[in-house]
C-alpha cells in the first residue's frame, strides 16, 4: 500500500486557496505518497493559532504521515520527495524534522530545540500512529 500523506492546512485567508492547492497538487516534485489535503477553514469560533482545526484534522487521519502547515506558507518543491527519502532510510521514525528559512532567520531543527515555541510546526512531519491521541493545548 501506497504511504499516504496528509497536509493540514489552516486557513483563515480565504483568497490564497487557489495558490496554496495548485502548489500542493502540481508544483511539488514527484514523490512517493498519496496525498491528501486537508482544508481546515476558519468560521466564527475563535482559534487564532488553528490549534482547534488541527486537532479535528489529527482526529479524522486514520493512517499515515502528516504535516499541519498554516496558509501563508509555501513549502520546497523537494520537502515531499525528501520526507519519502529520510521515511526510508528510517522506517521506524514517528517524526521528521526539517530546518526553515524565513526571511534572513533559519529555524534549526535539532533535538534541543524540539520543544513547543522553539520551532515552527510546519517543520514536522509526523507518523498519525506516533501522534496517538496526543493533541495541542486548546
Amino acid at each position: 500500500m501506497i504511504t499516504r500523506l496528509h497536509v493540514v492546512i489552516t486557513c483563515t485567508r480565504h483568497e490564497l486557496m487557489p495558490f496554496i492547492i495548485r502548489h500542493y497538487l502540481t508544483e511539488m516534485d514527484p514523490h512517493p505518497f498519496e496525498l491528501r489535503l486537508h482544508l481546515m477553514v476558519q468560521g466564527p469560533e475563535p482559534d487564532p493559532l488553528g490549534v482547534r482545526k488541527c486537532n479535528e484534522a489529527m482526529d479524522m487521519i486514520p493512517d499515515g504521515w502528516m504535516f499541519l502547515f498554516a496558509d501563508d506558507t509555501l513549502q520546497f518543491p523537494g520537502l515531499f520527495k525528501r520526507l519519502g527519502d529520510i521515511i526510508e532510510e528510517n522506517p521506524n521514525a514517528g517524526c521528521v524534522m526539517f530546518a526553515e528559512h524565513r526571511g534572513n532567520e533559519v529555524f534549526i531543527a535539532a533535538e534541543e530545540r524540539s520543544q513547543a515555541g522553539f520551532i515552527c510546526g510546519g517543520q514536522m512531519a509526523l507518523k498519525r500512529e506516533f501522534v496517538g491521541t496526543l493533541r495541542f493545548d486548546t
